[in-house]
C-alpha cells in the first residue's frame, strides 16, 4: 500500500509541475514579493516595538495560497486558449506585485521616515499608513514624525 501511495504522490507531482511548466516566473515572482512584504512588515513591527506574532506568518501563508491560487486559475484558463498565450497571467501576476509593492512601501516609510522616495508617496500611503500603525490618517504624520525624532536623537 505504501508504494502506490507514493506512486500516486509522485504522479500528481509531476502533473502538478507539469501544469506550471513556464510559467514559473509567475509563480516564483509573486513567492518573492509577499517574502519582501513579510520582511518589511517584521521591520516596522520591530520599529513600532511590537512583537512579531504567529499570526504574521497566517497571514503570509494565507496571502501565498490565495495568489497563487488566482495565478494558477489564470494558467489553466491560458491553456484553454489554443496557441502560445502568456500574457494574461503577466498582467494578473503585475497587479498582485504591484499590490505587494505598496504594502512595501508602507512598510519601509514606518521603518524610514525621511526616506525620500517614500516620503514622496506619504500622501497618497496615508490609508496604508494608518491601517498599519493602528490609528486614524490625521495621527499618521504626528507618529512618523515622532519616529524621526527617536531615531535622531539615538544617532547623537
Amino acid at each position: 500500500m505504501a508504494g502506490s501511495v507514493w506512486g500516486w504522490l509522485i504522479l500528481v507531482g509531476s502533473a502538478a509541475m507539469e501544469f506550471i511548466g513556464g510559467y514559473e516566473t509567475e509563480i516564483v515572482s509573486v513567492v518573492i514579493a509577499i517574502a519582501l512584504d513579510l520582511i518589511w512588515g517584521i521591520a516596522a513591527a520591530v520599529k513600532q516595538g511590537k512583537f512579531t506574532k504567529s499570526e504574521l506568518m497566517r497571514e503570509t501563508v494565507g496571502k501565498i495560497t490565495g495568489y497563487l491560487s488566482v495565478v494558477f486559475l489564470f494558467i489553466l484558463a491560458e491553456k484553454c486558449i489554443p496557441g502560445d498565450t502568456f500574457w494574461v497571467s503577466g498582467i494578473v501576476t503585475a497587479i498582485i506585485i504591484a499590490t505587494e509593492a505598496w504594502s512595501i512601501c508602507g512598510n519601509v516609510l514606518i521603518v524610514y521616515p525621511n526616506a525620500v522616495l517614500f516620503k514622496l508617496l506619504k500622501p497618497a500611503l496615508k490609508g496604508e499608513l494608518a491601517s498599519k500603525l493602528g490609528v486614524d490618517e490625521d495621527k499618521v504624520d504626528e507618529i512618523l514624525k515622532e519616529s524621526e525624532k527617536k531615531r535622531r536623537s539615538k544617532k547623537k
